[in-house]
């Protein structure tokens, strides 16, 4: 249990209660409820049928520090966690009794969180009626659950999707393949379009308790294949962009966060820490870029050990591989070398919790050399998820993770979403708020992965409309929209908005691509002037062949840079001809639009050359008609629409 010190007797029996509470639904003499904080609040919105055994163990508190140096010195020995909060100078942790003790008699100050704590030292049970899942949280798919939907979606969608073993888990390595999972990258893109294209790459469960990670990385990746044909958004992003999505880095530690604990690392308990449950490695401390600084540990058995080298472990082994086979070295030798703004991926790695989007540095609180363009990209994401905006030294300091090595290493643009509030995040939350919030942000990382130091200063179109959206080839299609840079939050200062200085489109094709011509859209008040702006233009489908196509709307400021495309679809109906006996001939009638000419084709017979019947034959609104004698025989004809 926890330390029972004068200093601690007051908070221990607020922790005991906790405990009571996950056994019985009455009232408990001696409880306040407005003492508890919003965590502990929070901590008992589990489903109802989500029951828990209550374990001894470790306290979960409020741990108060100085300053940052003092704050570095914490988070190097003890399992700190969520944002720290440095007005009021606390942090939030998880301390094993010894430590407990150990910051008590150092002088430090400590306030348990009676909600967390119960929580910590549960143990998940399923419901009667719950037949997949989590216990107690069906909304999180289990490891085995998550590898077999990555399955089906790469054997039910083979033209989209290809399942990649990049590794092995630790167990998996070291048991001749009789424990332990495979690593499995999903790699999404339409395989009937060739390369190369731009690649995003999404991590999940680096640590193991963090469960609403590895859900929302599968769920992104089965709304892209769900979405693909349908929406053009996804459909233009899947046929020119690479999705490259990791749902389950640490699947041995995540098995243990299945049955309730609060595993962070992985399972490794062969470098000097054999104790349950604190063996394993940090795999967001193992990677080779600041290595061994502030914010990680030597000690086996502390919830942030580094390894004993850079890359010790085959988790992240088989990532950094896989990464480096992605993406090029794009950045120089030096600390302070940004990567060119043109430099091209973005890799996202999702963890819990805080309600954070943090970007390169961690290791320092210097800024980073491209720290301008991560902060606006970041500032994209808040936009769409609404969480704050940081460096993640801010937070506080961390050494050897993997959004700086990505970076650090690569140059390759690189974040942290850190996901709601809890650990354990309830169902309710998480599909009412984290993963449709985060699908979003999750969307236009997938659209600025091409330039993503670039992209994101351009504005975003929104608004987008076509009318009609079906027509025959020769109809006016009149094309809309809204340009707007002020699409930014989470970031302080936010990032100044920039004035709209054009807006274009492209047809069936993004504009980057060779041979792709572009026109322009107008100001709907004529004017090029303001941070947001409708724009408008008529577009002629004269000569436009039949099916579906592809609008892609662009906007740029008066710096230059254009943003990230938007698209519309716009389907072009075939030519419907009927054919008419009357007493004067044979007739054929097709519908007909304004301004449009036509030429008609008759074949006499199946391999002969087509005659000409009629050429630039001006159209009669609302149809055309042809007549021609009657004669034996059968005759094919065809109407084109004149460019």
């Amino acid at each position: 249990m926890c330390p029972s010190s004068p200093r601690f007797q007051r908070i221990a029996l607020a922790v005991a209660l906790a405990f009571l509470r996950c056994h019985a639904d009455i009232p408990l003499a001696g409880a306040n409820p407005s003492a508890h904080s919003s965590h502990a609040a929070a901590a008992h919105e589990r489903p109802a049928q989500a029951r828990v055994e209550a374990q001894d163990g470790d306290c979960v508190v409020r741990l108060f520090y100085q300053d940052r140096d003092q704050l570095g010195h914490l988070v190097s020995r003890h399992d700190v966690f969520g944002p720290a909060n440095h007005e009021a100078g606390y942090v939030m942790a998880r301390l094993r009794p010894a430590e407990s003790q150990e910051l008590e008699e150092a002088g430090y100050k400590l306030e348990i969180d009676a909600g967390l704590t119960a929580q910590a030292n549960a143990r998940l049970q399923r419901a009667p009626a719950q037949s997949a899942g989590i216990p107690g949280l069906p909304c999180y798919r289990t490891v085995e659950e998550t590898l077999d939907t990555l399955a089906r979606i790469a054997a039910q969608h083979p033209d989209l999707a290809s399942l990649i073993d990049v590794g092995d888990s630790w167990e998996k390595a070291h048991s001749d393949g009789q424990r332990g999972y495979d690593l499995l990258v999903l790699m999404l893109s339409n395989k009937a379009r060739p390369g190369p294209k731009p690649r995003f790459f999404l991590m999940a469960e680096h640590h193991a308790r963090e469960l609403a990670t590895a859900e929302t990385a599968t769920r992104f990746a089965e709304e892209l294949v769900a979405q693909y044909g349908t929406d053009p958004e996804v459909t233009w992003l899947l046929d020119y962009v690479e999705v490259h999505i990791l749902p389950m880095a640490n699947p041995d530690g995540r098995k243990w966060a299945e049955r309730g604990h609060w595993w962070r690392k992985n399972t490794n308990d062969t470098n000097g820490c054999s104790v349950f449950p604190s063996y394993g490695t940090d795999l967001n401390r193992n990677c080779d870029f600041a290595w061994g600084g502030i914010g990680s540990s030597d000690g086996p058995c502390n919830e942030v050990y580094r390894g004993p080298s850079p890359f010790s472990e085959p988790e992240n082994q088989a990532i950094r591989d896989y990464v480096r086979s992605l993406f090029p070295d794009q950045r120089g030798p030096l600390d302070d070398d940004p990567a060119p703004a043109t430099a091209t991926g973005l890799v996202v790695s999702l963890h819990s919790y805080g309600q954070l989007v943090l970007f390169p540095w961690g290791w320092t609180p210097s800024a980073a050399p491209n720290h301008d363009a991560l902060r606006r990209l970041g500032g994209k994401f808040g936009f769409f998820n609404g969480y704050t905006v940081q460096p993640s030294n801010q937070l506080y300091p961390t050494a050897g993770t993997a959004d700086d090595w990505a970076y650090g290493e690569l140059g390759v643009a690189a974040f942290t979403f850190e996901l709601g509030n809890f650990f354990f995040e309830s169902c309710s939350s998480f599909e009412s708020l984290i993963d449709p919030a985060n699908r979003l942000a999750l969307l236009y990382a997938v659209k600025a992965c091409r330039q993503p130091y670039l992209t994101p200063a351009g504005p975003d179109v929104v608004q987008a409309s076509v009318w009609p959206a079906t027509a025959q080839a020769g109809t006016l299609i009149d094309l809309s929209a809204l340009a707007d840079t002020t699409r930014s939050r989470g970031s302080t200062p936010p990032p100044p908005a920039q004035t709209i200085a054009a807006a274009r489109y492209s047809l069936d094709a993004p504009s980057w691509v060779d041979g792709v011509q572009t026109r322009g859209l107008d100001a709907d008040d004529s004017r090029f002037d303001s941070a947001t702006e409708r724009v408008r233009t008529l577009i002629d489908t004269t000569g436009w062949a039949p099916g579906r196509h592809t609008l892609f709307i662009e906007a740029q400021d008066t710096t230059g840079n254009w943003g990230a495309p938007t698209a519309l679809f716009l389907w072009i109906e075939p030519l419907t001809l009927t054919s008419l006996v009357k007493l004067n001939g044979f007739a054929i009638e097709w519908p007909s639009v304004s301004n449009a000419f036509y030429t008609v084709l008759r074949w006499d017979a199946i391999g002969a050359n087509p005659f000409v019947v009629e050429r630039n034959l001006p159209a009669t609104p609302p149809t055309n008609s042809l007549t021609e004698p009657i004669v034996t025989g059968a005759r094919l004809y065809r109407v084109l629409i004149e460019p």
